[in-house]
């Protein structure tokens, strides 16, 4: 089953509005003072009125991205917000550039326990935008078909708890696999943008089918574990012991893990995408299967 070319322009509009609107309009916002620097609350550079208004942009994306992907918003408008952080967290500097030029056990320390809760900053984003898609809905209301699988059973309890640890075991056991990049010593080095970019993506994509096909859940769940796995990844590889044996070892743009050398927003954003790509393709799959003979 192929996408139709009016649904494909659908979501290349959604994708550009929220490219638009977050990433370019309010780069400003979250700017960095050099190409080389990263967009984090660990540099100290992001004020809370910027954030409350790139949150007011994600609802705005959310919603307007509903009337323009019209009468599929619902299905399509999500990807405006986590779009817009993919645009920055593109434009971000790497871990390795911090390390780099702050190589201590100490500095590596401190940055990682605010990398630890940063997540959920960027999930705000994500959501509002997500929050943006239902007002719109409330008030426009679209048909939308309602779709499930068949087989799992579903308790609306249980089924989500299981999807959202699901997803945090695939993309941690996944993502280090994807994004292969130089090793020394058994450590690794920083992957590329784009490399993260497709890591991310497909591992989140491959939880969020699972978890739709298997338990029938949202792909809200995978969006969420998003905000755990990087909190998973600085508990078992990115403590100060790990840091201090590996300090003599190898020079400070290596790590203990590659899950280590993502940063939050860039795990956040393209992994938001990559659940809801993951989503429908488990959707399509259920429908290709039940019209085989």
């Amino acid at each position: 089953m192929e996408l139709s070319w009016s649904m494909k322009l659908r979501i290349a509009a959604v994708l550009a509005l929220g490219a638009g609107l977050i990433g370019f309009a309010a780069w400003p916002l979250i700017a960095t003072p050099t190409p080389f620097d990263t967009v984090s609350a660990a540099t100290e550079t992001i004020e809370a009125a910027d954030l409350a208004i790139c949150v007011a942009l994600g609802f705005a994306a959310g919603f307007i991205g509903y009337l323009l992907s019209w009468p599929f918003g619902k299905q399509v408008a999500v990807l405006a917000a986590p779009a817009g952080l993919a645009v920055w967290a593109f434009r971000s500097g790497n871990i390795a550039n911090m390390t780099q030029q702050y190589p201590t056990v100490e500095f590596r320390t401190h940055i990682y326990s605010i990398f630890m809760w940063e997540p959920v900053l960027w999930l705000l984003v994500v959501l509002a935008g997500f929050v943006g898609v239902i007002a719109a809905h409330k008030l426009f209301k679209a048909k939308t078909v309602t779709l499930t699988n068949d087989n799992p059973v579903y308790n609306k309890f249980l089924n989500p708890l299981a999807a959202f640890a699901v997803s945090v075991i695939v993309v941690v056991l996944l993502t280090p696999l994807l994004a292969q990049s130089v090793r020394l010593k058994g450590y690794a080095a920083q992957p590329s943008a784009g490399q993260i970019f497709f890591a991310v993506v497909a591992a989140f994509a491959a939880a969020s089918f699972l978890a739709k096909l298997f338990l029938n859940a949202d792909f809200l769940w995978t969006v969420l574990a998003s905000g755990a796995i990087t909190a998973v990844a600085v508990i078992s590889w990115a403590n100060g012991r790990a840091f201090a044996d590996m300090a003599d070892i190898v020079p400070p743009v290596f790590f203990t893990n590659t899950l280590t050398a993502i940063l939050p927003i860039q795990m956040v954003a393209f992994g938001t995408i990559g659940a809801i790509g993951g989503y429908w393709l488990a959707v399509r799959y259920s429908l290709w299967k039940k019209q085989q003979p």
